[in-house]
C-alpha cells in the first residue's frame, strides 16, 4: 500500500494550508483510526505505549487556514471510519466522559466494557479552555490523567455515583493562533503541555481556486484499512539499536518550560514511528522508520519551544518574543517598521525597551541601512 501521509499530502497540495499542518493532521488521523487495538511493548505491561497524540497546530490568525486543514481531515476519517468518535463541541471534563461513555456502555454497571476511543478536535482554543479557569484546569488534569491510556479511570460524580471507563484511547487535534495561547491554564505546563505537539509555521501559500487532488477515494480506502490493524508493533534490532544511539545524546534542556517536553521526546519518537509504519500499512519498523521519526520530531522542537515560550509569559515578554519572530523572519527590519507592526499592542517605549532587551542579550544587534536604524538576527 502507498504511504497515506505522502498520498494526503499529494491529495492536499493545491489548498492554502501549510504541508506541515496537512501531515500532522494526516498523522492525527492515523492515530484516531488506529484506537486501541495497537501498541507498543516498552518492556513493563503498565509502560506499554499507545500511538495516541496531542497535535496543536498554530500559526498566524486567518492566512492558513488551520481549521480548514483539520475540517479535510475530519471529514475524509469520517468518511473511512464512522465509528471513531469525533468530539468537536464545546468542551468540559464530563461532557468528554460522556461522549466516550457512548462506546458500547454497559448500563446495568455503569461502565465500559470495551474501549472507550475519543478525538478531541477543537479548531478554536477557547473550545477547550474558556473563560471557566476551574473547568479550563479540570480539563487539563483529565487530559493528563488520559493521555497515558489507562486501562481504568474511575470517575466519581453527583449524579451517577462511580463510574468505570475501561481502555481509555484519548486523541486531541486543535488549532490556535499565538494570540490565544494565554488562555492556556498555568498549571498546564508541567504535565498537558509535555504531552501536546506544538506544530507551529508562519508559511502561507496563496491559491485562489483551491482544488483537490486525485485519489481521495483510495485515501478512504487505505484509512479503511489502517483501521483494521492490530497487535504490537515490532522494531527490528537495527532500529532499536539506532533509537537507543540517539536516546544517549539527548541533550538536558535548560529552559525550564521546555524541559519537560524533551524528557518526553523519546515517547513522541516512538508514537510516531508507529504512526509511520501503519501509514505504510505495516506493524514493523525497520530502522529508516525510527530514523524519519525522530528527524520528524527534531525538526518541530524550535517551534515547540517557540510557542511554549508565550504560554505563561508576561506581556513584556509576549512583547519581546513577538519582536524577536518579526525580526528573524523579515529583518533586517528598520525602527519604524517595528513600531508599526506592533502598533497595536504596544506603545513606541516599550518596542524601544524591547528592542535594547533583546540587543542587550545578543539576540538582534542594530545595524544602519544607509541613515536608518534597523535590525537583523545575530
Amino acid at each position: 500500500m502507498a504511504d497515506f501521509i505522502k498520498a494526503y499530502l499529494d491529495y492536499t497540495e493545491q489548498q492554502e494550508s501549510p504541508p506541515i499542518f496537512h501531515s500532522w493532521v494526516a498523522i492525527t488521523m492515523i492515530s484516531a483510526a488506529m484506537k486501541r487495538r495497537t501498541w507498543l511493548e516498552r518492556g513493563f505491561k503498565s509502560l506499554r505505549l499507545y500511538p495516541n497524540t496531542y497535535i496543536m497546530i498554530v500559526g498566524p490568525p486567518g492566512r492558513q487556514k488551520k481549521s480548514t486543514a483539520i475540517k479535510l481531515g475530519m471529514d475524509l476519517l469520517y468518511e473511512a471510519d464512522p465509528t471513531v468518535q469525533i468530539f468537536q463541541e464545546r468542551m468540559t471534563p464530563e461532557g468528554v466522559m460522556l461522549a466516550m461513555n457512548r462506546v458500547n456502555a454497559n448500563i446495568a454497571t455503569q461502565s465500559l466494557n470495551m474501549e472507550s476511543s475519543l478525538l478531541m478536535v477543537a479548531s478554536e482554543l477557547t473550545t477547550m479552555f474558556g473563560a471557566d479557569q476551574s473547568q479550563a484546569g479540570r480539563m487539563v488534569s483529565f487530559m493528563t490523567r488520559w493521555y497515558d491510556c489507562p486501562d481504568i479511570f474511575p470517575y466519581l460524580t453527583a449524579a451517577h455515583g462511580k463510574l468505570e471507563f475501561f481502555n481509555l484511547y484519548p486523541s486531541f487535534l486543535g488549532a490556535t493562533p499565538e494570540t490565544m495561547l494565554n488562555i492556556i491554564p498555568t498549571d498546564a505546563q508541567g504535565g498537558l503541555l509535555s504531552r501536546m505537539i506544538f506544530i507551529h509555521s508562519i508559511d502561507r501559500k496563496r491559491i485562489p481556486r483551491p482544488k483537490a487532488g486525485a485519489g481521495y477515494s483510495n485515501l478512504v480506502d487505505q484509512l479503511k484499512q489502517i483501521a483494521t490493524m492490530k497487535g504490537a508493533f515490532i522494531e527490528s534490532p537495527q532500529a532499536q539499536s539506532y533509537f537507543d544511539d540517539w536516546y544517549m545524546t539527548i541533550p538536558d534542556e535548560v529552559d525550564a518550560r521546555a524541559a519537560t517536553f524533551m524528557e518526553r521526546l523519546p515517547d513522541h519518537a516512538l508514537k510516531l514511528a508507529c504512526i509511520l509504519a501503519a501509514s505504510r500499512d505495516t506493524m514493523q519498523i525497520d530502522v529508516r522508520l525510527m530514523d524519519a521519526a525522530i528527524s520528524t520530531m527534531i525538526n518541530v522542537i524550535p517551534g515547540i519551544k517557540h510557542v511554549l515560550a508565550h504560554v505563561g509569559a508576561t506581556d513584556f515578554a509576549k512583547l519581546t518574543l513577538r519582536v524577536l519572530a518579526q525580526v528573524k523572519d523579515y529583518g533586517p527590519l528598520a525602527k519604524v517598521q517595528v513600531y508599526t507592526a506592533n502598533s497595536f499592542t504596544a506603545s513606541v517605549e516599550e518596542i524601544d525597551q524591547a528592542l535594547s532587551d533583546l540587543v542587550e542579550r545578543k539576540l538582534i544587534k542594530e545595524t544602519y541601512l544607509g541613515s536608518v536604524a534597523s535590525y537583523i538576527l545575530i
